[in-house]
């Protein structure tokens, strides 16, 4: 009898289409590899986020929309808060997280956490300033979705920011309505502000003084004069009762006293000069 030559003989058995052993284990030793490498890479880069997260000095929170059965959403709870979170609201975490964002924290009511859930909802970052329920704070809300429903909200103190606005607001009006002639220049001679009594004063409008030369105001032989002064001002001099003669828009030419004085920022640098 003939053997079948498709038939193998015994001892001679190959399985078709296999692969040697040492070439699988080197296949999965190469995706294992792999893999620990994204997972590395994925752990670096969550503590990186863990870190500035940690780290920042303005208030951050990670928190999760609350949702029915039927998908609406309830509201929303705190994740997670970092070290600056906690100074701002007050709280420790432990009183915050799992806790719900409105009624938990003194800036956010429910009115302020349904629209923030609302532009959140809409893949859309969020910004509000807000008074506190109790005392005189004032803050910034800010937030941005992350996916799956969560979104960072960040908070930050501005109520010595909104002081120094309504003092300069205040100061403002005050001068803005002041019948003494106030107006102020540029470091280059250029006229900044004006109010309403330079305007009765000089005869110019805000309209057509402001961004021109201050030796507009001064009759040319007189020019030199209140370059030299203006170089006192800006060494921080306060210059009171000064006289000089002035011009205006008529081109009548007066005698008046002028207080010059330095504006200043808030690093202490002069950058232009009150008259």
């Amino acid at each position: 009898m003939i053997p079948d030559k498709k038939q193998h003989m015994p001892g001679n058995s190959v399985k078709k289409n296999s692969q040697p052993e040492t070439e699988t284990s080197a296949m999965y030793l190469a995706d294992g590899n792999k893999r620990f490498k994204a997972l590395e890479k994925k752990f670096h880069s969550e503590q990186k986020f863990r870190d500035l997260f940690r780290n920042m000095g303005t208030g951050l929170s990670v928190n999760r929309i609350i949702r029915q059965e039927k998908g609406k959403a309830t509201g929303a709870v705190m994740q997670d808060v970092n070290p600056a979170f906690e100074e701002v609201t007050e709280k420790k975490a432990e009183e915050l997280i799992g806790r719900p964002l409105s009624n938990t924290i003194p800036f956010c009511n429910n009115t302020t956490e349904e629209t923030l859930i609302r532009t959140i909802e809409k893949n859309r970052n969020f910004e509000m300033e807000v008074q506190c329920s109790r005392g005189e704070k004032h803050y910034r809300l800010m937030a941005f979705p992350i996916g799956d429903d969560q979104f960072v909200l960040s908070v930050h103190d501005i109520t010595d920011e909104k002081k120094e606005y309504l003092a300069r607001h205040h100061l403002a009006s005050i001068v803005d309505t002041s019948e003494d002639a106030i107006y102020s220049i540029s470091l280059d001679g250029k006229i900044l502000s004006w109010n309403r009594g330079a305007q009765n004063f000089y005869g110019y409008t805000a309209e057509e003084i402001l961004e021109m030369d201050v030796s507009l105001l001064t009759p040319e032989m007189d020019h030199q004069d209140h370059i030299n002064l203006i170089g006192d001002v800006l060494s921080g001099n306060i210059l009171n009762n000064v006289e000089l003669v002035q011009r205006s828009k008529n081109g009548a030419v007066f005698p008046v006293y002028l207080t010059k004085s330095p504006i200043f920022d808030r690093y202490g640098n002069v950058i232009a000069v009150s008259n």
